[in-house]
């Protein structure tokens, strides 16, 4: 009922300085085994966007209206990818096109050069098909232990894995991938699997050419930038910006920070490469008070992680998620 296309357009003059960026990652690919975002769910959720007349806009025309000092214009909602998997270009991009709905994706380029694939997916991998039942990993100055023996566990292991490795040093996440094969008997491949693969530069050129989907850099190899020094993590950054250069015709200056990993040190490096913003996986609505005085750095846009339920997409996508935000305060002080 709070969402309901009538109680939105009440409040329509209140959020009209909003945009929600939603973040999207797999798409569900049973074929592959690939868990993912429905795209039943997705198609849905289009559908009741378009019914309610709302505003679906890339990131570069919500960057231009603030940049011109002007307020996301009405109901704006965009859609991001990360990390440039084949399901993005081969399973989601047709349904984005049928609704006419803009998207960026945001590219790990030595992933679509096929010269590596993402650490998180590596551990990802392992876990799914070890034949061992349970492994023991030695993770910096701890020893782990994961029980194998249901798929309830291994999906545990990976999320437990990955989030301990995204606040390790470099080395010491490099430490945990080489020791991944011994540890769980079984060799990673040099080039993604197909379940795992990215989409070809082609591809991405294809996409761009409908004029409906545009391309910004996540990294070179899609690690944290924090735990590297730094002159590694301006290589990850001036080397995936020209690499995508070289290969499309206008890829967006607007960065994504691996894991969303990032301090000072890294948005000083983006305006000095020339960026004019990055994106964000912290939840949070894109506001045309963010226009205020920044020092010349990028602008940060917030994005909220792409919801499983209709309840949380609608918090997201309209005002109700504003509405409970600045109630919250007011609660704690009555």
């Amino acid at each position: 009922m709070l969402a309901h296309p009538r109680v939105c357009t009440v409040f329509s003059p209140i959020t009209r300085c909003l945009a929600t960026v939603f973040m999207m990652h797999r798409i569900e690919d049973p074929a592959q085994g690939i868990p993912g975002h429905s795209m039943q769910f997705v198609e849905s959720m289009l559908q009741r966007l378009r019914r309610q007349n709302c505003r679906l806009v890339s990131l570069s025309e919500l960057i231009t209206d603030l940049n011109c000092g002007a307020p996301p214009k009405g109901y704006s909602v965009a859609f991001t990818f990360d990390d440039g998997t084949y399901d993005q270009a081969e399973i989601a991009a047709p349904l984005f096109r049928r609704y006419d709905c803009p998207a960026t994706i945001f590219l790990i380029t030595g992933f679509i050069d096929q010269t590596l694939w993402p650490w998180d997916d590596q551990i990802a991998y392992v876990f799914r098909f070890t034949t061992r039942t349970s492994v023991t990993i030695r993770a910096g100055s701890q020893t782990l232990f994961y029980d194998l023996r249901t798929s309830a566990q291994r999906v545990s292991a990976v999320e437990d894995l990955r989030t301990r490795c995204k606040s390790m040093a470099q080395p010491e996440l490099l430490a945990v991938l080489d020791a991944l094969p011994d540890a769980t008997e079984l060799a990673i491949p040099e080039r993604a699997p197909r379940a795992y693969a990215p989409m070809s530069w082609e591809d991405a050129r294809s996409l761009e050419r409908t004029g409906l989907f545009s391309f910004g850099p996540h990294s070179v190899s899609h690690q944290i930038l924090t735990g590297m020094s730094s002159e590694d993590a301006q290589s990850e950054i001036t080397g995936s910006w020209q690499r995508m250069r070289h290969e499309l015709a206008k890829p967006l200056p607007i960065f994504n920070f691996p894991s969303g990993f990032f301090g000072t040190r890294e948005i000083e490096f983006l305006r000095d490469a020339g960026f004019s913003a990055f994106v964000t996986s912290g939840a949070g609505y894109v506001r045309s008070c963010q226009d205020q005085e920044c020092g010349g750095l990028p602008r940060r846009l917030d994005r909220f992680v792409f919801p499983e339920t209709l309840e949380d997409f609608l918090q997201y996508s309209t005002w109700i998620e504003w509405g409970k935000a600045r109630l919250r305060p007011r609660m704690r002080n009555s």
